[in-house]
């Protein structure tokens, strides 16, 4: 009889706790599929950036490359992101004193557009909005934000977009 009672207790506790877990089975191409991406499942996670590409084209030429030493953008679950600077030589921003260099702050997702606070602004890191397509695979900003100093001529910045690719 003791041993039934025990057994019962611990199904009963077993169905409880199985009860209560959340579902993952929910895919990550799944969780990209409303709002171009722009969802809290979607954008969770580490990115690379190995170059800056032309955009409006559907072949994205790069423009510049950071193959060697891309740069890496990490969003949080909790709000949170760091951007660390690709180290390139064929960085500017590397050369001049920003290549490896981290920043940090929050994010928000405000429609379909995510904003990037940074809480000191430096010469390296300004923050900035972005309106990004996302899927399983990659986030492109459709403008140039984290590695703007690369692009010193307004005409190329215009034309130009960061696309990360999920690590």
């Amino acid at each position: 009889m003791k041993t039934k009672l025990l057994t019962l207790l611990a199904a009963g506790c077993l169905c409880f706790f199985s009860a209560c877990s959340e579902d993952d089975s929910e895919s990550l191409g799944d969780k990209c599929k409303s709002n171009n991406g722009v969802t809290k499942g979607c954008i969770v996670g580490t990115w690379s950036l190995k170059a800056i590409y032309t955009k409006g084209d559907s072949l994205n030429v790069a423009l510049t490359d950071y193959q060697d030493s891309p740069g890496t953008l990490e969003i949080k679950g909790d709000g949170t992101y760091t951007y660390t600077t690709s180290n390139s030589p064929k960085s500017e921003m590397a050369t001049s004193g920003c290549g490896g260099a981290v920043g940090y702050g929050q994010w928000e997702i405000i429609d379909a557009t995510i904003k990037f606070k940074t809480p000191n602004g430096t010469v390296c890191f300004m923050g900035g909005t972005v309106s990004p397509t996302v899927d399983e695979y990659q986030m492109n900003f459709n403008r140039v934000l984290f590695q703007a100093g690369d692009n010193t001529d307004g005409n190329t910045k215009d034309n130009a977009t960061e696309i990360f690719d999920r690590k």
